[in-house]
């Protein structure tokens, strides 16, 4: 897959939260509204949406995905994070299996690149009270220390 086309896959995914009161579903660009609603009386301003599933774009057996699924869940109860869980649909639908992925209230960005990258992903959203929802790529410097930016920044 040639990156015009993972980009275009990100943009038009549906990525549906699960929180108490019933499914919001957020979009690469748009305002979150929904979720700023909920997550500013809890007292957070920031949040990140992770997945483990089909790293490097690969798919995976469904049975792999739930088990790293499972694992990044771990992580992320080790760590005490506050989250809930999503699944992310292609769009059209036939086009990519389902994932699942959690959002995550409250973590700096650094340790939210820093799990995408244990867990092989490619890109991760993330987003701020009051500010649409951002698509932010992996790419690594000279070091291997993994840097984040927008797809235009990218070097094809």
């Amino acid at each position: 897959m040639n990156d015009q086309v993972l980009e275009a896959a990100f943009r038009a995914t549906r990525y549906c939260v699960d929180l108490p009161a019933g499914t919001i579903e957020l979009r690469v660009g748009e305002s979150a509204s929904l979720l700023d609603d909920f997550l500013r009386p809890l007292g957070h301003a920031c949040w990140s949406l992770l997945s483990a599933d089909n790293p490097g774009a690969r798919q995976l057996a469904a049975v792999q995905n739930a088990g790293r699924d499972a694992a990044l869940r771990a992580q992320l109860d080790q760590i005490g994070a506050c989250y809930w869980r999503s699944r992310h649909f292609a769009v059209p639908a036939d086009s990519w299996p389902p994932e699942q992925g959690v959002l995550v209230a409250e973590m700096a960005l650094p340790e939210a690149f820093r799990l995408a990258v244990a867990n092989g992903q490619l890109a991760i959203l993330c987003g701020r009270l009051d500010a649409p929802v951002e698509l932010r790529w992996l790419t690594y410097d000279g070091s291997g220390k993994p840097v984040f930016q927008p797809p235009e920044k990218i070097k094809k």
